[in-house]
């Protein structure tokens, strides 16, 4: 018994706190319309696997509004990626609403080929985005769990799937949980989140476009697949049908 306390009587007034969480960036009101597909950025292609290979005629990822470029030398790509990679950030932006900043670091040098310590970004199609953060947070290549803004990380993920040009994308294992939550708070289900991310089902689902590498949890890490005029490029693997994604209509507020 708590000496000196009592329960609650009716005709008491009572004083309640609510926890706002996290403030909502994503899906309150929708971005500006995507703009056009930047210009000069035709002409390169990807030759040989992500992990051995080289760019033809390369291209720089150009200034965009739509995102913050990290060091030139290491933007270059081929050209069926910087196209595929604008359309889904202009796309992101436009239907989530998402208005913080999105950081793109490496892609491949201006020929391709060794780019340490990466043991890929060879070919002009693996691009590293820095997860994006809650708002008013230094920005930082190294941030805590806690520090990210898991929901527009998710409509990040969505939008690039919707390309329909995604052929994996790194994140690891342990940060794939506050994903999935992410995507379930969003309006996804499980069934549609089966070959999307590997967690929580690892085991059977090493198919799925989400997969763990060790070191990618700063930044994930989007591999593109090859490009339609590129027949000397080579793809690890089929990725996933994910169509549900590419077709599923925008919804502004979460489930409740």
């Amino acid at each position: 018994m708590n000496r000196g306390k009592r329960s609650p009587q009716p005709g008491d007034q009572l004083t309640i706190w609510i926890d706002p969480g996290a403030p909502r960036t994503v899906n309150v009101a929708p971005g500006p319309p995507p703009p056009p597909a930047p210009d000069g950025i035709d002409g390169a292609r990807s030759v040989g696997a992500p992990n051995r290979g080289r760019i033809k005629d390369a291209v720089q990822l150009p200034d965009s509004p739509l995102y913050t470029r990290g060091f030139d030398r290491w933007l270059w790509g081929s050209s069926h990626t910087i196209r595929a990679l604008h359309a889904a950030i202009a796309d992101f932006r436009h239907q989530s609403g998402f208005a913080g900043e999105i950081v793109i670091g490496s892609m491949s040098l201006r020929r391709g080929g060794r780019f340490a310590p990466h043991r890929s970004h060879q070919s002009g199609r693996d691009v590293d985005i820095r997860l994006p953060l809650l708002p008013a947070l230094p920005l930082t290549a190294f941030p805590n769990a806690d520090e990210i803004d898991w929901p527009a990380a998710w409509e990040l993920v969505r939008a690039l799937v919707r390309t329909g040009e995604i052929e994996v994308i790194f994140l690891e294992g342990p940060l794939q949980r506050r994903l999935y939550q992410a995507a379930l708070w969003e309006g996804a289900t499980p069934d549609q989140l089966r070959e999307i991310i590997a967690w929580p089902n690892r085991k059977g689902h090493e198919g799925a476009l989400v997969r763990h590498s060790r070191g990618h949890d700063g930044h994930i890490h989007v591999r593109f697949r090859c490009g339609p005029d590129e027949p000397r490029c080579r793809p690890r693997r089929r990725d996933p049908e994910a169509t549900w994604l590419a077709s599923a209509p925008h919804s502004p507020d979460p489930p409740r």
